[in-house]
């Protein structure tokens, strides 16, 4: 926990964790991006992918990108 806590002390700085939930009180929320993987029931080859972020991380998210599409 000590070693995520100084690498979230530098805001240019990028962390992806798989189990949030193990340092969930640990995370700043206002730095927070929320990805959420789901799969989907009619295909197994299909996820829902949703993503929640702050207002002040808008700038990160290319909305265009994000569009309701299949890749």
């Amino acid at each position: 926990k000590e070693e995520l806590q100084e690498v979230m002390e530098d805001e240019n700085n990028v962390v992806v964790i798989e189990w949030p939930n193990l340092v969930e009180h640990s995370l700043p929320e206002n730095r927070v991006i929320h990805i959420k993987f789901e799969l989907r029931k009619r295909d197994i080859n299909e996820r829902l992918i949703t993503i929640n972020y702050p207002d002040k991380l808008s700038y990160a998210i290319d909305k265009d990108v994000l569009e309701d599409r299949a890749w």
